[in-house]
């Protein structure tokens, strides 16, 4: 139960009315029906606080806290609280009954604490427990202690323990034989699975120190080496942490076999979770670290192991550096196609004199095969270097688009690669890019003029000048890209133009009680001279005709006008 839920009780009416006093809890009922009077409503680190507007024009600060003997400890500014004349004030009581009426009608509650992590950041740590483990017959042997340098033994009971260690002792409860040192002798699998949820306790590997977790997890490598003497290859598999290179052998420590794997150094008592690769594997792999293969395999033999391996982890680049008939991408083509609306890239990878396509995921096989007449052509193809390729461009926002075959973005984000992304794509790629729509360098702005039409109608004119032109956006459709939150706005001659929100937005707002029509045109009531003057306030530089300032300044008084 959390804090916040254990207070809920307190507040009840009933409850309130017992704790306070009668005057107090009358008149914190009786604010409370009058609504309104309680805001910034934050629970912090146990402590209930908010501000509640009383009979003092300056509202007071109000807190409620529940003290470690259950009672309710209230704080006010208010001068009941102050000067002792209350334990528990009226504005206490409006706090209480406003949160109470906000959590049964599943109200958000402004928290300063993430209560999905409050277990853990509030954890006691004389409360933790710390595990020594050691290697003993091919099994785990853990001994769990509290404290100082004492065992715990036969811990049954989880009241008190922090949420790992319930789950620790889950497994530490799988034992598979008996120890007469109060110690836990459990297998890989429990023991995999203890490993988990301690990664944020103290684990220490008996003999060597700390256990150490790897940073992240470890994957399964092949390198491939030819040998001179005979037509083979020697085919070495090993660990490496992918961030640094690091390489470890498979026989230099313990593959601990469970969900999720992980492997151990013991001389370093570092140990790493592998993922990726089945611990079977893994085990096949430290018995015999090193094969050595016939390289006059067929390629579909070498096609056959080069799928399997992929799928217990393996990365393609190794897999392609194992194909015998495997070739390197020479050139990387992006074709793109932009308007105002929309950019699309149409990605390939050219291997030689054939160009191959690259979609938003890997091809079924990395086998390409075609026939020409009486032979075929066949090779290997460069799965990483394809993927490096399509990541330079979903990096850059685009996203792959089965409708258009390609890589696309529409809207602000399509000009916004225009004008950023495209200069980013790598120099050595191919880049065929027709005629890009014109990016204009000025901001649309709105002209408005304002006439005294008839005597109680004004007549508004609004057009939109971009670059010295007033033909290429109506005010009507500027005000529809606007509400529509568009970064840019797409004109008659195909070109785009940045909008402005801190000048336009509130020329929009003002303007949104006027309906103009498609020439830009409105008229107004001179009952309407609000709503024209929050608009000629958002456009200053409107063109207004003498006889509307005159008439602005006799209704509204309005010196300004002038």
């Amino acid at each position: 139960m959390s804090t916040l839920e254990a207070l809920l009780p307190l507040f009840e009416p009933e409850t309130l009315a017992r704790i306070s006093s009668k005057k107090a809890f009358t008149a914190g009922s009786e604010l409370f029906d009058v609504g309104r009077t309680v805001f910034d409503i934050v629970f912090d680190s146990g402590c209930l606080r908010g501000k509640v507007k009383g009979s003092h024009p300056l509202p007071h600060n109000t807190s409620l806290k529940l003290l470690p003997d259950g009672t309710l400890e209230a704080n006010c500014t208010c001068p009941t609280y102050t000067d002792g004349w209350e334990r528990i004030c009226q504005h206490a009581v409006t706090l209480a009954l406003t949160l109470r009426r906000q959590y049964q009608a599943g109200g958000e509650i402004t928290r300063t604490q993430n209560p999905w992590v409050q277990d853990l950041a509030s954890g006691n740590a004389a409360n933790l427990q710390r595990y020594q483990v050691e290697i003993r017959k091919g099994h785990w042997h853990v001994m769990v202690f509290k404290g100082g340098g004492t065992p715990v033994v036969n811990r049954k009971r989880h009241e008190g323990m922090s949420p790992a260690d319930r789950l620790i002792m889950h497994f530490l409860e799988q034992e598979v034989d008996d120890s007469d040192d109060g110690g836990h002798i459990i297998d890989d699998a429990a023991f995999a699975g203890l490993l988990y949820f301690a990664r944020n306790s103290t684990v220490g590997l008996k003999g060597v120190g700390k256990l150490q977790f790897g940073p992240e997890p470890l994957i399964l490598r092949i390198r491939a080496e030819a040998r001179t003497a005979d037509a083979s290859v020697e085919l070495h598999a090993y660990l490496e942490q992918r961030s640094n290179g690091r390489t470890i052998e498979v026989t230099s420590g313990r593959v601990i076999v469970g969900a999720p794997t992980w492997f151990l150094l013991p001389d370093t008592a570092e140990v790493f979770q592998v993922p990726d690769t089945p611990p079977w594997v893994l085990e096949a792999v430290a018995r015999q670290p090193r094969i050595v293969m016939d390289s006059r395999v067929s390629a579909q033999q070498m096609d056959a192991l080069s799928e399997t391996l992929h799928s217990v982890g393996v990365p393609q680049q190794d897999l392609f550096a194992l194909a015998s008939d495997s070739r390197p991408i020479d050139r990387v083509v992006a074709s793109v196609e932009a308007d105002a609306n929309k950019v699309k890239i149409a990605l390939a990878a050219r291997y030689g004199n054939v160009t191959l396509a690259i979609a938003g995921n890997d091809p079924e096989s990395p086998r390409y095969s075609i026939n020409l007449g009486d032979q075929t052509l066949t090779f290997y193809r460069d799965m990483a270097g394809e993927a490096a390729a399509r990541k330079v461009l979903t990096d850059l926002g685009l996203k792959w688009s089965p409708n258009d075959d390609g890589f696309a973005a529409e809207g602000d984000a399509g000009v916004e690669f225009i004008i950023v992304g495209l200069p980013l794509l790598p120099d050595t790629w191919e880049r065929r890019i027709p005629v890009l729509p014109k990016i204009r360098s000025k901001s649309p702005t709105p002209k408005i003029s304002v006439h005294n039409k008839e005597a109680s109608v004004l007549d508004l004119s609004a057009v939109v000048d971009v670059d010295g032109q007033e033909d290429l956006i109506s005010f009507r459709d500027l005000l529809r890209w606007l509400h529509e939150g568009r970064r840019w706005v797409t004109l008659a001659d195909g070109s785009v133009a940045k909008l402005d929100p801190q000048i336009l937005q509130p020329i929009a707002d003002a303007a949104g009680a006027i309906d103009f029509d498609k020439g830009g045109h409105a008229e107004l009531s001179t009952l309407e001279l609000g709503t024209l003057s929050r608009l000629l306030g958002a456009a200053p530089s409107a063109d207004v005709a003498k006889e509307v300032k005159k008439l602005m300044e006799n209704m509204t008084g309005d010196k300004s006008a002038k």
